[in-house]
């Protein structure tokens, strides 16, 4: 019992905690305190799958903090090309006066082996023994991931802010994409916020 209670605590220890993102930002002296009240996410250079996680979580930050958002898949379908004039008129139409470009860096991912958690029977029927075991590698994992952003002010063109942001995870549970866009999300939200411009 004492064992399983030890393998329980390993396996534990391995599922738990959460994905923390740190965010170093600059914005442009220009722009320094402007709101924006209407934003679109872009999210070049990733997967559909990754690209629509990653806007869903990004406008869920944003408007949580009294913006309103919209996914750049939603108004320009990625099944279409689109050129500078389209953009630009589709973004006057909705109203919206600053777009967020979220850019991919790529990963590095580890894996930490911690062991085995080994069980074993044994059964005796007359004169003979049966017995049985078997071990199971409890393994743990660690990622982090690499991003840039930059705000973009519709009026000018002019990228009025932009960040670079790490976001690191260990565990089975914390190193998925879920847990990664979540965090970066609202790390990139609440920076955004602190420089005033949501």
């Amino acid at each position: 019992m004492m064992k399983q209670g030890v393998a329980l605590l390993v396996i534990a220890a391995a599922l738990t905690g959460c994905a923390s993102t740190e965010v170093t930002s600059f914005t442009d002296p220009e722009y320094h305190g402007k709101k924006y009240a209407k934003f679109m996410v872009m999210t070049p250079g990733v997967n559909l799958e990754y690209s629509s996680m990653l806007q869903s979580r990004m406008c869920e930050a944003i408007i949580k903090k009294g913006a309103v958002c919209r996914r750049g898949l939603d108004l320009f379908p990625p099944t279409r090309a689109y050129d500078d004039a389209v953009i630009a008129k589709v973004m006057h139409e909705r109203g919206i006066d600053g777009y967020l470009v979220v850019s991919y860096g790529g990963n590095h991912v580890q894996r930490h082996d911690m062991g085995y958690v080994a069980q074993g029977s044994a059964s005796v029927f007359g004169n003979t023994i049966s017995a049985y075991g078997s071990a199971v590698p409890i393994s743990s994992y660690s990622r982090t991931d690499g991003y840039s952003a930059a705000l973009i002010d519709v009026s000018s063109e002019q990228a009025a802010w932009v960040g670079g942001a790490n976001t690191h995870a260990q565990g089975l549970v914390n190193v998925t994409n879920k847990v990664f866009t979540a965090s970066l999300a609202s790390e990139l939200a609440d920076e955004l916020a602190r420089a005033g411009h949501i």
